[in-house]
């Protein structure tokens, strides 16, 4: 990591290519791309993937939660667009990383000492895209 640190170019490929790419957030619309690239660098790909899933069927778009955004969810997303604007499901999206975040406390307490930083992470998200409520 010190020496990625001078080297910008570096990190910004791994992000780029672990995160960006791999979550299929390039093939998203804006805020909703944003959120999902943040949730991947977060919680991982797979976690990520899942809570667009759960997002879509939150609003009828029926798909697998496998946590594999393919074909099939990229599909549901372009489905649920044409009926939704990209705000509401951005909204939407970042309300089930909450839940998330609030599963893991409930699971497991001793992960409270994460949760001030967690909820300022992602209320930062939700203010860089809009969906402050």
């Amino acid at each position: 990591v010190r020496s990625l640190s001078s080297d910008l170019e570096s990190v910004r490929k791994i992000y780029e290519y672990m995160f960006y790419l791999v979550s299929k957030s390039h093939l998203m619309p804006h805020p909703l791309a944003f959120a999902h690239f943040d949730a991947s660098v977060n919680h991982g790909p797979g976690n990520s993937g899942k809570f667009l899933q759960r997002t879509l069927n939150k609003l009828n778009c029926r798909v697998d939660v496998d946590g594999v955004v393919g074909p099939k969810t990229l599909a549901a997303l372009s489905k649920c667009l044409q009926n939704h604007d990209v705000l509401e499901v951005t909204s939407i999206y970042c309300f089930i990383r909450l839940t998330f975040y609030n599963a893991i406390v409930a699971n497991r307490p001793d992960q409270m000492v994460n949760y001030n930083g967690w909820m300022n992470r992602l209320n930062k998200v939700k203010i860089y895209c809009g969906v402050v409520n």
